[in-house]
């Protein structure tokens, strides 16, 4: 799959090897197959889902680097400039003490809200 870029944001496709049909600006990991799958709790995630697309078929995402702003879902509240991480159903909330956490809060939001991210690599020079 390709990557490319779009309006300075970098997107990439791989097949959603779960369903990914309802799952706008919700968070993926990369399997070790090269499908996108759901994070594990706290754990490292590749993008926000862009285009959403049923297991099996090409999804694009929204990659978590540089200074990319990605659109994700909040899963709880968070704070503008919290620092947030995944949960296991792909949603951010804030960061726990002892999780560095993906990114920082550009802006908050309550559950189910669609907010935007700085990622981690470039959060310290946000702040």
């Amino acid at each position: 799959m390709a990557v490319s870029r779009v309006h300075g944001h970098a997107r990439d496709a791989a097949i959603a090897g779960v369903d990914l049909s309802n799952a706008l600006y919700t968070l993926v990991a990369l399997s070790n197959t090269g499908t996108f799958v759901r994070p594990t709790a706290g754990g490292q995630v590749y993008g926000s889902v862009y285009e959403t697309a049923p297991q099996g078929r090409p999804a694009t995402v929204a990659m978590l680097q540089g200074s990319n702003i990605v659109k994700v879902q909040a899963g709880g509240t968070v704070a503008t400039g919290a620092r947030v991480m995944a949960t296991a159903a792909g949603l951010v909330v804030t960061a726990t003490a002892t999780n560095v956490g993906i990114g920082i809060a550009r802006a908050g939001g309550v559950n189910g809200d669609i907010i935007e991210i700085v990622p981690a690599s470039t959060a310290a020079t946000v702040a």
